[in-house]
């Protein structure tokens, strides 16, 4: 599945056209027709070339009144790019984790209820703790008080739960949200 998602990442940049949108994007938000003038290409080209984009989740678009505006998820971007170096990562065994030691972490480190008694100090251990919040939250994208206010339900650190779900991959911040990445990007 991470193959197939890297595959679609790299053909959708494999276009000199998307290129120069994914550069234009850089530089901040465009709307599909002010696009389309910079690129000298139709609107329905560029429109083509922002779904291609938008598909492999490099661009998303925000409504202000009567215009989109496309956006470059730039974190989204990088990790895509970084993530090339990082397939063998799954196969590793010093981090693979049986479904047996998934349950034995669980029991240890959750209180019946569901909720985070402890952030295991074995990063193999935390990885699965964060792997079950991060099924938790159902929502893909949150601000930081939504993601304060949901966090707080399951462990009362929120800041220490935020950054680790970010240092490891299971969420990303964008301009004050934070959206959580695709579950075969999870390293787990």
């Amino acid at each position: 599945m991470q193959l197939d998602r890297l595959e679609a990442f790299h053909k959708a940049l494999g276009d000199k056209n998307r290129l120069r949108i994914v550069a234009i994007l850089q530089r901040g938000a465009r709307a599909g027709g002010e696009l389309a003038e910079q690129l000298q290409l139709k609107h329905a080209t560029v429109s083509h070339h922002l779904h291609k984009l938008k598909d492999v989740g490099l661009v998303y678009q925000r409504r202000d009144r009567n215009t989109i505006y496309y956006h470059l998820h730039e974190r989204r971007l990088e990790q895509m790019a970084v993530s090339v170096t990082k397939i063998g990562l799954r196969t590793d065994p010093e981090l693979f984790v049986s479904e047996e030691e998934k349950a034995a972490v669980l029991q240890s480190f959750l209180h019946p209820d569901g909720t985070v008694k402890a952030l295991p100090a074995k990063h193999k251990k935390r990885l699965v703790v964060l792997a079950y919040l991060s099924e938790q939250l159902t929502e893909k994208t949150y601000t930081e008080a939504e993601m304060n206010q949901v966090l707080a339900a399951w462990y009362e650190d929120t800041a220490s739960l935020r950054r680790e779900l970010i240092m490891n991959h299971f969420f990303y911040r964008e301009k004050g949200y934070y959206e959580r990445n695709p579950k075969e990007m999870w390293v787990i």
